[in-house]
């Protein structure tokens, strides 16, 4: 593992990442007012596919051969003291007895699987781009609301979390029989094509479901105002910058004449 001092460490990783929120909302104005950050299940998401994502194999990976490997590998996890003639024993019972050709039986599996999955993961949606028309709406009031910059590094050391960008797929991934080492990340960084605009990065941490970490001052590192937030909203969120967080960069979103795209200028203070 790279040391978090290495110059390698996340590497083509952004160093800013990127969360819209609505003042409005109270827990949205304490990821500031309070530097938390909530980890949350798959279905408080928007998207009604996350968190869907079955744990199931291509059929055509279920050959004799495959499950036969399959096995063998269960049973060198779970009794790596058995060899020899006592393991081929085991291996033809279990080739023989195996409800894993039943279709019913992996469907069931996999559903008791995305729950306990659903249950046990908890995720922080990123972004590396803080100039989205759609996030802003979204996510920030229609434009009314805020977005943080948080560093990269202090990220990943705060949180204790696995860091890393959603996949953008046209269909819904299978996981591998015999090579399981990607399949959580398939089932928790995959999303349908659809959201690619959202260019999202991911933070998932286990055992850790709808669960909030306190992050150090220096995680946040910008502060950026929408294009239709209220006076009051604006006044609000630049007194806690001024008292909490006097080091980070404070911007205004504006709009520029003649050209769809947003522009950032810097509040001093």
């Amino acid at each position: 593992m790279i040391s978090s001092d290495h110059p390698d460490f996340m590497n083509g990783v952004p160093d800013i990442l990127y969360k819209y929120r609505d003042w409005g909302v109270e827990n949205n104005r304490n990821s500031l007012k309070k530097q938390e950050l909530f980890f949350s299940s798959f279905d408080l998401f928007n998207d009604p596919f996350e968190g869907k994502i079955l744990y199931s194999y291509n059929k055509d990976d279920l050959t004799e051969e495959n499950i036969r490997k399959k096995i063998q590998q269960q049973l060198f996890i779970q009794s790596p003291h058995i060899k020899g003639k006592q393991l081929e024993k085991l291996v033809k019972h279990w080739l023989k007895e195996s409800p894993i050709r039943d279709e019913k039986y992996r469907l069931q599996v996999a559903r008791e699987f995305q729950r306990d999955l659903n249950n046990r993961i908890g995720i922080v949606c990123l972004s590396m781009i803080r100039d989205s028309f759609p996030m802003w709406a979204y996510y920030a009031n229609c434009h009314k609301g805020f977005c943080i910059g948080y560093d990269k590094k202090s990220l990943a050391i705060a949180t204790e979390s696995i860091l890393a960008p959603v996949q953008y797929v046209e269909k819904m991934p299978t996981m591998n029989l015999l090579h399981t080492s990607n399949n959580l990340f398939k089932l928790s960084f995959s999303k349908a094509e659809g959201w690619k605009h959202e260019q999202e990065f991911r933070l998932a941490k286990f055992n850790f479901c709808n669960k909030i970490v306190w992050l150090p001052k220096d995680a946040i590192v910008e502060v950026i105002l929408g294009l239709r937030i209220s006076d009051t909203h604006r006044n609000e969120i630049i007194d806690e910058v001024k008292q909490r967080l006097p080091n980070i960069r404070l911007f205004q979103a504006k709009l520029p004449e003649g050209v769809f795209t947003m522009e950032f200028d810097q509040i001093n203070f």
